[in-house]
Order: structure tokens, then sequence, then C-alpha cells
């Protein structure tokens, strides 16, 4: 994820959080970040200096998205119509996520496009004031709020667009979910979206805050099918790029240049996803042990 200083913080908070962060840098050997506009934002905060950080993208089990699904089946499970376009976002219902503003452009797609419904998976504290906001909006027959969901991987092929209206991020796994199903993205441009979504060409980024922006290109595309579908097959040659075995890969690579480079003492790496990497292949014998792992606020977990 993304750095966890944010504007809303109080500005006690907010120090607490930047010195952490800085602390924990000095006795760290290197800092992973999972987006370009990330490491942008440790250099500007003085987090530590270039040469300390280090570009990992997140990554995912491509296939998993990919799969075959019955969507006939999906979309009665779902109680939704089987004709509509449908139009969803992954993500928690809080305010990082931003959830309402998607309700509010969906209000307005809603006008000019008949044939569409919206979804969010998902929960949380904003999850009462988006049912007020859908029912004051007239859309209790257009949206569709499904909830935690073990079962994205057989929901997400079912969408024409994702949309994800987050007001900060760092680098989303849904966002390399949705292009792994080869569906375009309409998303806030804000922090590492603008390293997954290619504008026009994967999809379209817009200005957060700005739902009749963000209508404006949903409306584009459900117009458009063709150009939908072929963003589609673009973020979906691009997805790629964003695979677990590449993501491991480069993160193996590091921690070894950096093992030997020590002398056997095995070096601070500032990243939850070993965490990640020692659940999953470290008891496969990928990585041999390690006497000591060091791990900061700043991840990819």
């Amino acid at each position: 994820h993304g750095w966890g200083l944010q504007l809303n913080m109080s500005k006690l908070t907010r120090a607490f959080y930047l010195n952490s962060e800085r602390l924990c840098a000095r006795f760290t050997d290197q800092v992973i970040v999972v987006s370009r506009p990330d490491l942008q934002k440790g250099l500007a905060l003085k987090i530590g200096g270039k040469e300390r950080f280090n570009l990992v993208y997140n990554g995912i089990d491509l296939d998993k998205y990919r799969e075959p699904i019955n969507e006939q089946r999906v979309r009665d499970e779902l109680g939704l119509t089987q004709s509509s376009k449908l139009v969803g976002m992954i993500g928690r219902l809080d305010m990082q996520k931003n959830p309402l503003d998607f309700i509010r452009a969906a209000a307005i797609v809603a006008q000019d496009y008949s044939n569409v419904q919206f979804l969010i998976i998902g929960d949380g504290k904003l999850e009462q004031q988006c049912k007020q906001l859908i029912d004051k909006l007239n859309l209790n027959e257009k949206f569709f709020l499904l909830g935690f969901r073990d079962d994205v991987a057989r929901i997400l092929p079912t969408l024409t667009i994702t949309v994800m209206s987050s007001l900060w991020e760092g680098l989303p796994l849904a966002f390399l979910e949705s292009m792994s199903a080869g569906k375009p993205i309409v998303a806030n441009d804000v922090d590492g979206a603008s390293d997954v979504v290619v504008n026009g060409e994967t999809g379209f980024l817009v200005p957060p805050k700005q739902p009749s922006k963000m209508a404006e290109y949903i409306l584009h595309l459900l117009n458009n099918e063709e150009i939908c579908k072929q963003m589609g097959r673009i973020a979906q040659q691009r997805s790629d790029d964003f695979s677990t075995e590449r993501m491991v890969g480069q993160i193996e690579s590091l921690y070894n240049k950096l093992y030997a480079a020590n002398q056997g003492w095995t070096p601070c790496v500032s990243v939850g996803a070993l965490k990640v990497l020692h659940k999953n292949y470290l008891l496969k014998g990928i990585f041999p042990a390690r006497r000591k792992v060091g791990n900061s606020a700043n991840s990819t977990s």
C-alpha cells in the first residue's frame, strides 16, 4: 500500500507517522515502494534518499481472474438482470475509497443510459450512508451493495467497466484484478493510479471529487462498445506486467543482492510483502531461511 500519511490527519497524528517513517528508514537498507508517486512522495517528505528506495509493483495471480465463468448463474445469484451492462467497484465503504462519489456518478449515468446497473463489492463504516444516498437518488433498482465477498474472481468478469473513486491509493490490487479480467477502468487520478491506468488506452483518469466527470467517461464507454472492449483487451495485455512471479522475482533479487553485500548478515528490507513471500514461498524452498527481517510502516501488504 502507499504511505500512511494523509491530508485528513491531525497535525499530531501526521507528525507521528512521518517521524516513524523517517526513523524506520534510518535503520532500513531498502524501502520498497509500490508506485512512482509513492517514491516521489517519500523523497519529498525526506523519508530517505533516492538510493534507499526500490520500486516493485504489486503482483497478483493473473490466471485467477481469467478463468471462464457461468455469467448467467452469477447474475441470477446476485439479483442482476441478464441484459444490463454492469459498472462496478471493488473496495471498502470508507472515506479513502470514497464510494459516495461513485453513487453520485451512477445517478448521472442512469439519467442518460437506462440499460445499466451498478454494484460495489465491499463493506465498511459508510454502508448506511451509501444506502441512504442510493435511496435519495432513486437508484434502489439500479445499485447493489454486495458487501464483503470471497468470490470476487467470479463477479469481476461480469462487469463492463470497473470504477475506482478513491481519494488516495498506493497501487490497489483491484486495479490489477480488473485489468487481468480484461476490464477498462475509470478511476480518480490519485497516487499510483497513473502507474497502472494508461489514460485513453486502458481506461480514463479523472480529477478526484468530480463525479460528473467520472460519469462522462463511464457514459463514453457504455455508448462505445467497441472502444470499451478494445480498452479491456489492452488492459489485460498490460496486466501481464503485474504477476506474482514478477513481483517475487524482483524482491528475491533485491534481497539476495543486499544479503550478499552484507556478507551473510541479513539486511533489513522495509516491505510488508515479505510476509506474503515467507508465507507462500519460503516453505516451498524459494528463499533460504533468514536470521533477521526488518519491516516498516510502508509496505505492499
